[in-house]
């Protein structure tokens, strides 16, 4: 289990699906890239990411996460998302 699935997990989410995942070039203390993106759960509720360093803690966090509109988009990583998290 990578850093990214172990913080999407403890939101509570077990079946999803990443699409426009996007590197921001930057590192992190333990190697991890600064990455935002959308995640979609089985329960078909959309959601954008920016992950953070929490400085206090010494890990990596969400520096957002926030519940957004789905997109009804028909973009390939989009619909591999959606198949991902069982909605397909």
């Amino acid at each position: 289990m990578n850093t990214l699935d172990r913080l999407i997990r403890s939101k509570g989410i077990s079946r999803y699906g990443i699409f426009a995942s996007v590197g921001e070039g930057s590192f992190f203390p333990d190697g991890t890239e600064d990455s935002s993106g959308y995640v979609i759960d089985e329960r078909g509720r959309v959601f954008s990411y920016w992950t953070a360093w929490d400085h206090e803690r010494g890990c990596l966090a969400f520096d957002e996460w926030k519940r957004v509109r789905d997109p009804h988009d028909q973009d390939p990583e989009y619909l591999a998302a959606r198949k991902a998290a069982g909605l397909a």
